[in-house]
C-alpha cells in the first residue's frame, strides 16, 4: 500500500507532541511493509532543517508556508466569514505542487494530520482516486472555544469565540469531505458525531515503543516537571496557571521542592523565576529528561485530543499530575495509574500522599507501565489504522 502523509509541520528534532504522533503512525506502516511518502509543510514556526538524517526511512516533499499571523490580514478577516486560522494555511503553490505530484505518483491513501493540511482537498480530489483520510489529533475548535471561556479580557473572549465559531464550521465541513476520520480518544469521535459528522469514525490512540531505563519513582528528585512546547497556547495557558495558582502554596508546604520547566520556546520570564523556586532547563532528549527530573506535571485546562507527554509518562513509569482535561481521551483510572486533580489544592494532597506511602508511588508506577503496554504498543495500533483502511476502501 502507497500512503501520502500530509504533515503540519516537518518531523524532525526537536520532538513535540504532534511531530511523535505523525512519525510514530509512519513508522507502524513502514515496520508493516508499506510505502509512506511525507508531504512537510514548513512554517517560521517550524522551518525545514538545513539537513536531514542520513538514515530517516522515509521520501520527503515539504514546501514553506508563511503562517505568521498578520495584523492587516487578521483585521480584514473579521469582517470576512471564513476561518483565519485555516486561512493562514491555505497556500495555493503548496497545493498546485501537491496535485502535480499525485499525479505522477498515485497512491492508495491521502491520510492529512489536521485539518490544516486539507486546505486544498477539493483540488486533491480531483488529482488523485486515493481515499482522504483525516487523522485528527484534536478538535480543533474546541481548543479556542475553552480558550475562549478562560479569558479574562471580554475582548480577548468575543474574539476567540469568533475564531472557534468560524473553525467549527470549516473543520466540520472538511471531516465530512474525507472518506474517513481517525481520532485519538472516545471523547473527539462523540464530539464530532454529535456534531454531523457523518463519515466513518476510528478511534486509534499514539504508539509508543519507550522503555524506562530506572526504576525509580521520581520522589527522590523533590521535583515536579512540566515538559512541552510552549508555542502551543493551551500548554503556555496551564503553565501560568499552575504557577500562579498552584505553586505558591505548594512550594510554602515543602521549600525543598523545585518546579522545573522545559520545551521550546520557553518564555523568557520564567528564567528570572528560580528565587520562587521555578528553574527552566533544556531537553535534548524527551525521554531521558522525564525520567531524571521527578514528577510530572501536565495541567491543561483547555485544548483537545490525546497528550502525547502522558503516553509517554506512563510507558517511562513516570508519576504523572495532571488535570481532567489533561487525561481526556486516555482511559487511564485516578489514583491507579496517575492523579488528577480537579482543583489547585488537589496537587499538593496527591503528593502528600504519595510522600507519606513509597508502596503508593511503587504501585502507580508499575501501573502505569502495564496501562502504556497494554493500549498504546505501535503494532496493534499499526494493524488497527490498516483494518480502517481496508473498511474504507471497500465502503466507496
Amino acid at each position: 500500500m502507497n500512503v501520502l502523509q500530509l504533515c503540519t509541520k516537518p518531523l524532525f528534532a526537536p520532538f513535540d507532541g504532534g511531530k511523535i504522533a505523525m512519525f510514530s503512525i509512519a513508522n507502524g506502516l513502514h515496520q508493516a511493509k508499506h510505502t509512506v511518502t511525507q508531504w512537510m509543510i514548513s512554517t517560521p514556526t517550524h522551518p525545514f532543517p538545513a539537513s536531514i538524517p542520513k538514515d530517516y526511512p522515509f521520501t520527503i516533499q515539504h514546501h514553506f508556508t508563511d503562517t505568521r499571523v498578520k495584523p492587516w490580514d487578521a483585521f480584514i478577516n473579521l469582517f470576512q466569514g471564513n476561518s483565519y486560522n485555516l486561512s493562514r494555511f491555505n497556500d495555493a503553490a503548496a497545493i498546485q505542487q501537491q496535485v502535480a505530484w499525485l499525479k505522477q505518483n498515485p497512491v492508495d491513501i491521502i491520510q492529512a494530520e489536521s485539518i490544516y493540511a486539507l486546505t486544498g482537498i477539493a483540488d486533491l480530489r480531483k488529482a488523485s482516486k486515493a481515499q482522504i483520510i483525516l487523522r485528527a489529533h484534536n478538535v480543533e475548535f474546541l481548543i479556542w472555544e475553552r480558550m475562549a471561556n478562560q479569558a479574562q479580557n471580554p475582548l480577548k473572549k468575543a474574539y476567540l469565540h469568533m475564531l472557534s465559531r468560524r473553525l467549527k464550521k470549516e473543520e466540520l465541513d472538511l471531516c465530512n469531505a474525507c472518506d474517513g476520520i481517525v481520532v485519538m480518544s472516545d471523547v473527539d469521535a462523540e464530539v464530532f458525531r454529535k456534531l454531523g459528522v457523518h463519515v466513518p469514525i476510528e478511534v486509534i490512540g499514539i504508539a509508543t515503543d519507550l522503555s524506562p531505563l530506572t526504576s525509580q519513582t521520581g520522589l527522590e528528585k523533590k521535583q515536579l516537571f512540566h515538559l512541552g512546547a510552549m508555542d502551543w497556547l493551551p500548554n503556555r495557558e496551564g503553565v501560568e496557571w499552575f504557577i500562579h495558582q498552584v505553586w505558591p502554596s505548594l512550594h510554602a508546604a515543602l521549600p525543598d521542592w523545585k518546579l522545573v520547566l522545559a520545551g521550546k520556546n520557553m518564555p523568557s520570564e520564567y528564567e528570572e523565576m528560580q528565587a520562587a523556586g521555578i528553574e527552566v532547563k533544556q531537553a535534548p532528549d524527551a525521554a531521558e529528561f522525564m525520567q531524571s527530573e521527578g514528577i510530572m506535571i501536565v495541567p491543561l485546562l483547555s485544548g483537545s485530543g490525546i497528550r502525547v507527554k502522558i503516553i509517554e509518562g506512563l510507558a517511562l513509569g513516570r508519576i504523572i499530575l495532571t488535570t481532567p482535561t489533561g487525561l481526556e481521551g486516555i482511559p487511564a483510572e485516578d489514583g491507579k495509574h496517575l492523579f488528577v486533580a480537579h482543583k489547585p489544592a488537589d496537587f499538593l494532597t496527591h503528593l502528600s500522599q504519595l510522600l507519606t506511602s513509597p508502596n503508593l508511588a511503587k504501585r502507580i508506577s508499575e501501573n502505569a507501565l502495564t496501562f502504556a503496554n497494554e493500549h498504546f504498543r505501535s503494532e496493534v495500533l499499526t494493524q488497527r489504522l490498516l483494518q480502517f483502511y481496508e473498511k474504507i476502501s471497500t465502503r466507496v
